[in-house]
């Protein structure tokens, strides 16, 4: 058995496992088709035109002819600028270049052959733009040319968004008035979203180096049943490919302090840099004395960084020395403090009496609040550039100081194209994203407190391989796999140091550090209070295939897509106790 017989084979029997055991879900493609009616000068059709569509950048061609009534057809065609070539006996050659394919796309490309030498060649290079007319999808293109010349936030891809038509962005993104967590994303084909989570936002969805992408597609309205999973509408990124020339670009997008005016807020020079860096190099795969892949194989390598460094003066309120001694009073502006142990049903009311002089004796100072204050928790009040104002329930804003912020999200991408035959390819690409960031929360003295300087590191893969096969003119099959991954997790300091038998605490587990909050549910440190540790993994498999086949003057176009999610979540607890303390009403 050869091993096209072999391939239409599997195929086969995949469409048949599909139907019978799983729903028959189309699966998008990341690659373009270009259909076309060759009639000659009476508007006759043409059979048997010899038509050729070569990709000048990689050199590689693909071969159809007209069928009876003039139409000839290319499917699954790798994004790019084309040259379609008309050849017939007895007629002028037509060559039509600067053809622009784009992913998802089936441009109509007609032409009329004059009566002729076939020696003789009509070149067409100023033709209308090509119409998408074949499908009544709307929606908005943005090719990775334009993206590196527009000022797009950060550098991710989902933030072109900002500039599609259609697209609003009040409390997340909504395509067309559809809801966010509908928005589908996909990469080469392959889900780009967190399966688990869902929406469009920083760490929850792939975003890898932008000088590797070929165009992002927004497909709005009237989405082509292969659409699945987006409801709310399509972002859709393709890759490049290397090409016969050897390619390298690199850049780095830098503004600082001395580039900008002072934040109105910030009262000195708080450091800010920002970075983003990049680098992208392609073309043939060439080992010498062992390989040379051009004109067949292709590679592309890409990497980015955005390095950013932001501090700004902030202010927090922190508790003055009267406080934290018990005195309540803030020149007598402060609200009653009552004294829970006088509490008593008088006249069928509760009543108790006001602590004198709004100060709580040291002696009330339950032993774990005098150790944990012992640690001295928060830094003295400084009222940093006149801060601070005095309120009935104690100063607020009367500590300042700058702020730390700093983030590192370092992005790979490889893919490798590879012609086996002209009616045979294949490609494969991986890209990772490593998301770094902390910061810290004024005003803490105790570093322990402070859940904004615990490291969360975020990590995302996606992987796709693909393989094309053109069995005959009239039977194309296209096969796709790949995976979209994301793991996030993160270990606070105080773990298993028993730290409520420290504070004196007893019958508290200690794993974790005791959490406390206030009678409004709200901790006391902002941010993410240490807690426990927690690790999740979201992570999606698919599996597609589009099969189109062709009869007489229709095209008819099957396939499937199977999606298999898990996700896999160590939730994090806390068995060191969480201490939820009320006002004076409470006994």
């Amino acid at each position: 058995m050869n091993l096209r017989l072999f391939r239409l084979l599997a195929v086969a029997i995949a469409f048949a496992a599909a139907g019978a055991f799983c729903p028959a879900l189309m699966g998008q493609s990341a690659t373009g088709n270009i259909i076309g009616h060759v009639t000659d000068s009476t508007g006759a059709a043409i059979a048997g035109v010899d038509v050729t569509a070569m990709n000048p950048a990689t050199g590689l061609s693909v071969r159809a002819a007209t069928d009876e009534q003039g139409v000839f057809r290319f499917y699954y065609l790798t994004p790019g600028a084309y040259t379609v070539t008309f050849q017939h006996a007895g007629f002028s050659s037509v060559e039509r270049s600067g053809i622009i394919l784009q992913s998802n796309e089936t441009p109509s490309v007609d032409v009329q052959l004059v009566v002729g030498n076939v020696i003789q060649k009509v070149e067409v290079t100023a033709a209308s733009p090509l119409l998408e007319a074949t499908t009544s999808t709307t929606g908005t293109i943005l090719s990775g040319r334009e993206m590196n010349k527009l000022p797009i936030m950060q550098r991710y891809t989902w933030m072109t968004m900002y500039l599609m038509p259609g697209v609003t962005s009040m409390n997340g993104f909504h395509i067309a008035g559809m809801r966010d967590r509908g928005i589908g994303y996909t990469m080469d084909g392959i889900s780009g979203t967190d399966p688990g989570i869902g929406g469009v936002g920083t760490n929850t969805i792939m975003s890898t180096t932008q000088n590797a992408i070929q165009e992002v597609k927004l497909s709005s309205t009237v989405l082509p049943a292969e659409y699945g999973h987006s409801a709310g509408g399509m972002l859709s990124a393709t890759y490049k490919s290397g090409t016969n020339d050897l390619h390298f670009e690199g850049e780095d997008r830098y503004v600082n302090n001395a580039m900008l005016h002072r934040a109105y807020f910030n009262l000195g020079n708080a450091p800010f840099s920002y970075h983003e860096l990049a680098a992208l190099v392609t073309g043939p795969v060439f080992i010498p004395k062992i390989y040379n892949g051009r004109n067949k194989t292709f590679f592309l390598f890409g990497w980015s960084m955005h390095h950013e460094k932001y501090n700004q003066s902030t202010f927090s309120s922190v508790p003055t020395l009267d406080e934290l001694n018990g005195d309540f009073n803030f020149g007598g502006a402060g609200y009653p403090i009552y004294d829970p142990a006088s509490l008593q049903l008088v006249n069928g009311k509760w009543v108790s009496n006001p602590f004198p002089g709004n100060i709580v004796p040291k002696n009330r100072f339950d032993p774990a609040t005098v150790k944990f204050l012992g640690h001295s928790p928060w830094y003295p009040p400084n009222n940093q550039g006149g801060s601070g104002i005095l309120t009935a329930t104690g100063p607020q804003q009367n500590y300042g100081a700058t702020s730390s912020y700093y983030s590192y999200r370092t992005r790979y991408d490889a893919k490798i194209d590879h012609y086996f035959t002209d009616t045979n390819r294949m490609f494969a690409r991986y890209s990772q994203v490593l998301n770094r960031a902390v910061g810290d929360q004024i005003g803490l003295n105790w570093r322990l407190l402070d859940g904004s300087a615990v490291l969360t590191p975020s990590n995302q893969e996606n992987a796709v391989i693909s393989d094309t096969d053109t069995f005959s003119p009239t039977l194309i099959n296209e096969v796709r796999a790949g995976f979209n991954r994301r793991r996030q997790s993160r270990n606070p300091p105080g773990l298993n140091e028993n730290w409520a038998q420290q504070l004196g605490i007893p019958n508290v587990s200690g794993a974790t550090f005791p959490s406390f909050y206030d009678s409004n549910g709200t901790p006391f440190f902002l941010a993410t209070f240490p807690g426990g540790s927690y690790d999740q993994v979201n992570q999606s498999f698919t599996a597609q295939d589009n099969l189109t086949m062709v009869r007489g003057s229709h095209s008819f176009k099957m396939g499937y897509e199977i999606v298999r999610t898990a996700e896999n979540s160590l939730a994090a607890s806390t068995p060191g106790g969480t201490l939820d303390f009320g006002g004076t009403a409470y006994p």
